[in-house]
């Protein structure tokens, strides 16, 4: 098991934050900023070091949440594709399930930013971005049927629905859609 590095103390793959001393884990989550001190990015990369930018990766731009729409480039999770070979899981975390859930790419400030009213539109666990058979990046929905998950291909204008535990191949320009496509939902699209 991985150790915090500020108490040693072991904690399960997942973690955001330590039990222990509350020492972030697992991922941080970096705010770049511009000029005029404006929030531009967020970046998903390892803890234990810098993301190397010439390594393959995936970065997921969140393009619209719960009927408000963003510019790509301004909500950004940065994924490599080495850590696609254990699940990277998509949702919003909640530490007071026990154990507590710790989603790798968590959406919870931009809900609660976009859907004040407290209807979440991401289960808690939605999907999972993992590697295919073929070493593909691919996306599986994790929840059960009630958490509904589609992609979008480049240059398709129809949704396909991602079966409850049944995989579909990422491509750069994808769209997923995590919810209901003429409804409440997340959009994220896939870019390098």
């Amino acid at each position: 098991m991985p150790q915090c590095p500020n108490c040693s103390r072991e904690y399960p793959h997942g973690t955001l934050a330590c039990m222990d001393c509350a020492e972030m884990l697992v991922v941080d989550l970096v705010q770049d900023t511009d000029s005029d001190g404006l929030q531009q990015a967020i970046i998903l990369r390892p803890s234990t070091g810098q993301v190397d930018l010439n390594e393959p990766h995936l970065d997921l731009h969140v393009i619209h949440v719960d009927g408000t729409d963003f510019e790509e480039g301004v909500w950004v999770a940065r994924v490599p594709i080495a850590t696609l070979s254990r699940p990277v899981r998509i949702g919003r975390q909640d530490l007071d399930q026990i154990p507590p859930i710790v989603p790798e790419i968590d959406l919870g400030f931009l809900l609660a930013q976009c859907s004040p009213d407290g209807k979440w539109v991401v289960s808690r666990l939605h999907a999972a971005l993992e590697l295919d058979e073929f070493e593909n990046p691919a996306l599986r929905q994790v929840g059960m049927d009630h958490s509904l998950t589609w992609t979008c291909h480049s240059g398709e204008r129809h949704y396909h629905t991602v079966g409850f535990r049944h995989t579909s191949v990422l491509w750069i320009g994808d769209v997923i859609l995590l919810g209901q496509p003429g409804g409440r939902n997340v959009k994220i699209r896939v870019r390098t």
